[in-house]
């Protein structure tokens, strides 16, 4: 099936798996930006696309388990795991999981006194847990985003109300399993 893409057509899906942007991709490949958005209007392209981004998480052993756990150490994540019992920070080599993970950065900080002692300051920075937190929700459908419907009830008695209501809500409300509605 991908046979008959074109050396320039495979470029541009290699390219938009870079940062995901059609115009950028398509200029990248010698297209013109508004060709890219035809393109993606394809199948035979998003079909590629698809198949190339299945061998990049195939040969990254990236799915959606590991981003979960990620997300999860990351929005999980306790403070007090990077101090011993006196409040003393551990060692970065001495970390467990849960708190290497959620470490984004740390910086060590030696400075000489005046008497000629050395001071240590060591600065330690964590990951966005409520981004971890939304990112691990959203992607379990925890949250109502932006949903939107227009229904023009003017010339409706009671029972077709009733009836557009049933018919709306389900979708406006969270999907959860065991959540049955009417």
């Amino acid at each position: 099936m991908f046979e008959k893409l074109t050396t320039q057509q495979r470029i541009f899906c290699a390219e938009f798996l870079i940062d995901l942007k059609v115009g950028a991709a398509a200029e990248r490949a010698g297209f013109s930006a508004s060709r890219g958005t035809a393109l993606m209007k394809r199948q035979d392209i998003r079909e590629f696309i698809g198949n190339l981004m299945q061998r990049r998480a195939e040969r990254l052993v990236v799915n959606q388990n590991n981003i979960l756990e990620e997300l999860s150490a990351i929005g999980f994540s306790d403070i007090r795991s990077v101090f011993d019992a006196d409040g003393k920070l551990l060692n970065v080599a001495d970390l467990g999981g849960p708190a290497a993970h959620a470490l984004a950065a740390f910086k060590v900080r030696e400075v000489e006194t005046d008497d000629g002692r050395i001071t240590r300051t060591t600065e330690i920075k964590f990951s966005d847990k409520l981004k971890a937190l939304e990112l691990a929700g959203r992607h379990l459908g925890l949250f109502i985003e932006n949903r939107h419907m227009t229904v023009d009830f003017t010339d409706m008695d009671d029972e077709e109300l009733l009836k557009q209501a049933v018919k709306i809500l389900p979708s406006l409300l969270p999907q959860d399993e065991g959540f049955d509605f009417l």
